[in-house]
């Protein structure tokens, strides 16, 4: 962050920089470029004028999903719980806020709305252990399944399902079945995912070892198909072992039909299998 010639907003600004927010997409480690956060500004401004501006264009855009499952297309909005700031975008793309947007003790809890592509998140702040001198916090946007993986990614998708309510039917639908909310993870591997509305996942796998997945989506002999976990708020959580296409997109359906109890099955199959015990 530059501070020569007054262009910088943190340079113009007379009030002590608190947090600078670094939002970082968490498949590629990049991160986001300004142009895709919820400003309008095309250079850089001095800082009240920055402000009153960013202000003006991300009022209006904290849009939850609607009852059809639409979320906004825009990019990340970052709120502070509790309070009104509007932060201050630079061109480097950090989200800076100063000492009077935030509590001067204790922590501060970043609400993050992801838009369409990432998921929503909440990242607390500890003020105090914070280096006034380099107030950065990153943030690791996780993708959501409309997230544009590029070709060759190896992807587990999905659906997570509740029915507990009789004989499993052959066919679930994500419309009535689908359960939100439900964290997704290979086993060993982080982050998880979040199911959306429907009970869509999708896991980018990026730290297998080659001879855990292969081209054709068996099991190398001699090793275990990878594990993947699936915990519910109220149903608990069950391990089920998948077979990954690398480079491709596998699809499993997932139905929790007891607690700490998982069917599952790969897509396109018609029968339901249980774990092995």
């Amino acid at each position: 962050m530059s501070t020569d010639g007054g262009r910088d907003p943190i340079a113009t600004h007379s009030r002590r920089l608190s947090l600078a927010v670094h939002l970082r997409d968490a498949f590629t480690g990049n991160p986001l470029p300004a142009r895709t956060l919820q400003t309008d500004a095309a250079e850089p401004l001095a800082a009240d004028s920055f402000r009153r501006r960013a202000s003006r264009s991300n009022r209006g855009r904290w849009t939850e999903d609607d009852s059809n499952g639409h979320r906004s297309s825009g990019g990340p909005v970052v709120r502070i719980r509790g309070r009104d700031a509007e932060p201050v975008v630079n061109p480097s793309g950090y989200l800076l806020y100063f000492e009077e947007d935030l509590p001067r003790e204790g922590e501060a809890v970043l609400v993050v709305h992801g838009g369409e592509r990432y998921a929503d998140d909440e990242v607390p702040v500890d003020m105090e252990t914070l280096d006034p001198r380099a107030p950065v916090v990153t943030v690791d946007l996780r993708p959501r399944p409309a997230y544009r993986f590029p070709p060759g990614a190896t992807l587990l998708r999905g659906h997570v399902f509740v029915h507990t309510d009789g004989d499993l039917p052959e066919e679930l639908s994500p419309a009535t079945d689908g359960e939100s909310g439900v964290a997704v993870r290979v086993d060993g591997l982080e982050p998880s995912a979040q199911t959306t509305r429907g009970g869509e996942f999708v896991v980018p796998v990026v730290d297998l070892a080659a001879a855990d997945i292969t081209t054709d989506g068996s099991v190398t002999p001699g090793r275990e198909a990878p594990e993947v976990v699936v915990t519910h708020g109220d149903w608990g959580s069950g391990t089920v072992p998948v077979a990954l296409s690398a480079g491709e997109a596998t699809c499993y359906h997932l139905v929790f039909v007891g607690e700490n109890e998982v069917r599952f099955r790969q897509c396109g199959d018609s029968v339901w299998q249980e774990p092995p015990s």
